[in-house]
């Protein structure tokens, strides 16, 4: 295809108005308009390909070295076998220095989890070391992900540990609440028991946000309780709020009633709140009149939120609140503790989770991304511009 012969600037005043998903479809026709479509996008590269494909990777690379800078992120997506060389592997994340997240979509990654635990691989600017399916890993794999996590603290924001009671790495750094306070820009936790409900664990709200200040989500499944160290909430002069937190989701057995008053006066930027507890806690210290003050605070503070699915029980009173999708209960009850001891790996993995779709989304399109993703110059400089052979080389050369 010949396209007509028009200056750039008008090229991209009818770009301008070309949707993304066509402007992507133009990103394939020719070099030309490769060049023009790209500055409508993001300049850095996201790499989804299969683990067999590392070497053809590193070998480009090596040969167009303004590909790594560019990189922000990798995937192994889910068609690998977990047997490439993880000396290949660790060659290709040194050479991409700005890359930011690192994803598997398989579960045999115990290999490329130990290639990047050493002081040969460097990744200054990571923040995201994620692999789905964490929870059905083997216990070898989670305890790996915790250690790679911890090398790379000082610029990791986001954490996921699926099996809090249980995993020997979480207990030598000291439980949930040390190990989080050791990675200074966290933004985003989310920690739960490979079991639905654990009594025995026990997260001091309190404790761990004090250490992390920025967190923007928090997401505990499967806690025995919630507690805070604050005697007396109401009556502190400086209370110390949290703005940055948009995102709560508690899964808990029990939690304290001044806990509620903690989340009701520091989160005052809430946007999406679930709490599903078996009971909230008396305080001996508290009248009823007080109590009752706590709760009703606690229910207007959640009834502002965007997102609400709450649902407690007080000594003989039952709150529920839900204003997500309706969907057809499978589990209905107050009650979580006859849960106790149940894998996660029968149920969902986020247990009773009907709000929006986390960011981990397991139906992305990989092929309608692929022209997003592949941009980057240097690699089309020796294909002319009406080279027929321009889309089926663009294709080809990261093909699953």
């Amino acid at each position: 295809m010949t396209e007509p012969h028009l200056p750039t600037e008008l090229w991209k005043e009818v770009f301008n108005l070309t949707n993304k998903q066509d402007l992507k479809t133009c990103l394939l026709v020719s070099k030309s308009w490769h060049y023009i479509a790209r500055s409508f996008f993001s300049e850095d590269i996201q790499i989804n390909l299969n683990d067999s494909r590392l070497l053809k990777l590193l070998k480009d690379m090596d040969e167009h070295q303004a590909i790594g800078p560019k990189v922000s992120r990798i995937t192994i997506n889910q068609l690998s076998t977990g047997m490439a060389s993880p000396e290949t592997f660790r060659a290709v994340i040194n050479l991409c220095p700005n890359l930011l997240e690192l994803q598997f979509e398989i579960t045999d990654v115990f290999h490329y989890l130990k290639s990047i635990n050493c002081k040969e691989a460097l990744l200054p600017n990571i923040q995201k070391i994620h692999i789905r399916g964490l929870l059905e890993c083997s216990p070898a794999v989670r305890r790996f992900h915790l250690w790679v996590n911890y090398r790379f603290r000082a610029t990791i924001t986001s954490i996921e540990i699926m099996d809090m009671k249980d995993n020997a790495a979480l207990k030598d750094y000291g439980g949930l609440v040390t190990f989080a306070s050791c990675f200074p820009q966290l933004k985003y936790l989310k920690a739960q028991c490979n079991t639905l409900i654990e009594k025995q664990v026990n997260i001091n709200l309190t404790e761990l946000l004090k250490n992390n200040e920025q967190l923007q989500e928090l997401k505990l499944y499967g806690i025995g309780k919630i507690t805070n160290t604050l005697n007396e909430i109401s009556s502190e002069i400086t209370q110390i709020a949290y703005p940055s937190l948009t995102k709560l989701k508690l899964e808990v057995a029990n939690i304290n009633i001044k806990s509620l008053e903690y989340i009701t006066k520091r989160f005052s930027k809430l946007q999406s709140l679930r709490m599903l507890a078996s009971n909230v806690v008396p305080d001996k210290s508290l009248s009823e009149t007080q109590a009752n003050g706590i709760l009703d605070e606690f229910k207007v503070f959640a009834m502002a939120a965007k997102r609400i699915h709450v649902s407690y029980k007080y000594k003989n009173d039952y709150f529920h609140e839900d204003n997500g999708k309706k969907r057809q209960a499978w589990i209905a009850t107050h009650n979580f503790l006859f849960l106790e001891g149940l894998s996660r790996q029968y149920f969902m993995n986020e247990f009773m989770d009907d709000d929006e779709v986390d960011e981990e989304d397991y139906f992305d399109e990989f092929d309608d991304e692929l022209a997003e993703d592949m941009m980057y110059s240097g690699l089309y400089d020796d294909i002319e511009d009406d080279d027929p052979g321009f889309a089926s080389f663009f294709m080809d050369h990261y093909s699953l």
